[in-house]
C-alpha cells in the first residue's frame, strides 16, 4: 500500500487539482465561514431541524463541484475556478462575520435566562 496523505497533497486528488496547499487557505477560511452559518441556522431550527444543515450542505457541495468545476461529481475538476472560488470564500467569511457580529457571537443560540443557570 501506499503512503496515505492528506488529499491536498496527493497528486490524483481532487483538491490537488484545486490548487494543492495554494489552494489550502482559502479552503479553510470558507469551511470555518460555513461552519459558523451552519451553526447559526442549527441553533436558529431549534437545534432539531438538521434537515436545514443538510440541504445547507448539499448546496455548498453543489456551488463548489458543479458550478465551480463545470464537471460532475467523481470527475476531475481540471477546469476549477480558482479566482471564483476565492471570491465566493471572502463572501461567505464576510457573510460569517456579520452574522457573529449581528448575533454577538452567539450564532442563533438562546441566552439563558436566570433560572436556568
Amino acid at each position: 500500500g501506499g503512503m496515505l496523505l492528506p488529499e491536498f497533497l496527493r497528486d490524483d486528488s481532487v483538491q490537488a487539482a484545486m490548487g494543492g496547499m495554494g489552494f489550502f487557505p482559502w479552503f479553510v477560511l470558507q469551511e470555518i465561514g460555513w461552519s459558523c452559518i451552519m451553526t447559526f441556522i442549527y441553533n436558529r431550527t431549534g437545534k432539531s431541524a438538521l434537515l436545514a444543515g443538510y440541504l445547507l450542505h448539499a448546496a455548498f457541495n453543489f456551488w463548489a463541484m458543479v458550478l465551480l468545476t463545470e464537471t460532475v461529481p467523481g470527475a476531475q475538476p481540471e477546469l476549477f475556478d480558482r479566482r471564483l472560488f476565492t471570491v465566493s470564500s471572502i463572501i461567505v467569511a464576510t457573510a460569517a462575520l456579520v452574522l457573529i457580529a449581528a448575533t454577538r457571537g452567539r450564532l442563533g443560540c438562546a441566552e439563558k435566562t436566570a433560572e436556568e443557570l
